[in-house]
């Protein structure tokens, strides 16, 4: 739905057209710096808002979540059940036994490191909202430097719960994006050398030595191999905390309702009487998802 240039006669207004786009294009590019200024006034003022994707990264992380379960289910029906294949060549016959489990169980450790993938990257964005609707952070430059920050930070920005719950969610949570998550984005190499083994007498020896390890309860072996139901259960766990608990109405808005983050309504105090009652949440948010359908379908 952009610009349209049409002509009446391609022969001899072809040219002047192609002069119109050129002058157009140019006007835009000298207006960019304004533009950006205008921007830069926007977040000094904190007159934004914030796009909402939860929705959408929730719905990749819960169709990995499924696709796990369905595999991990298949490798316990198939535990101790075999296949057995026969490979003939032009000078033998080889028949192999095949674990029917263990494709299974490979597949679904495949899919839980892609859940926890998924996961971090859902609730990176997740945070920053809560931390604006739950939270009342209102403050436009504060809010792009929380998108820069580290996960541990947005978690703390968004959840102000010290509770022994909170606070063992995020210690736990923190052990599997340092030893699952971190590895795997960094290329399965790590950032301690978790990738190499030195030379000496009784052969190779990993350099990161038990001593100099955290606790290592998610990544078994320090590599993909790890406890995926343990950890996609915390996972489980986590979003049961954050979809039942105090932040249930916050969670409804920006999870649920799939509604922009008006970041005016946190320093105005909007958002923070909307929370102390499910109710007006769930009515409020109703009321603003008709106006703004009314404006896309300009139903003035």
């Amino acid at each position: 739905m952009g610009l349209g240039i049409f002509v009446q006669n391609l022969a001899t207004d072809e040219t002047a057209a192609e002069e119109i786009v050129r002058k157009i294009n140019g006007a835009v590019k000298s207006a960019r710096p304004f533009y950006d200024y205008i921007a830069a006034e926007a977040i000094k003022k904190s007159n934004l808002n914030v796009n909402n994707n939860n929705r959408k990264l929730f719905a990749r992380f819960n169709f990995l979540l499924e696709q796990y379960k369905t595999e991990s289910g298949l490798a316990a029906s198939s535990r101790n059940k075999y296949e057995t294949k026969t490979e003939v060549t032009k000078f033998s016959k080889v028949a192999n036994s095949l674990s029917l489990s263990y494709k299974h169980d490979e597949k679904a450790n495949w899919y839980a490191i892609s859940c926890v993938e998924a996961f971090f990257s859902w609730t990176e964005h997740l945070f920053i909202h809560l931390a604006i609707i739950a939270e009342g952070l209102a403050d436009g430059e504060m809010i792009t430097r929380l998108i820069e920050a580290e996960w541990k930070d947005k978690f703390r920005a968004a959840i102000t719960d010290t509770s022994k719950t909170a606070v063992k969610f995020l210690d736990e949570l923190l052990l599997v994006r340092q030893q699952l998550r971190n590895f795997v984005a960094h290329g399965a190499f790590g950032k301690e050398g978790n990738a190499f083994s030195f030379h000496s007498k009784t052969g190779a020896v990993p350099v990161i030595m038990n001593y100099k390890r955290q606790r290592n309860r998610f990544s078994l072996q320090g590599g993909l191999v790890f406890n995926d139901g343990e950890t996609i259960a915390l996972i489980g766990g986590f979003i049961m905390y954050l979809q039942t608990g105090s932040l249930k109405p916050a969670m409804f808005y920006t999870q649920e309702s799939d509604l922009p983050t008006i970041v005016p309504y946190a320093a105005n105090g909007f958002y923070q009487a909307l929370c102390d009652d499910m109710e007006t949440m769930e009515r409020y948010c109703y009321e603003l998802q008709q106006q703004l359908d009314d404006a896309a379908n300009m139903d003035w």
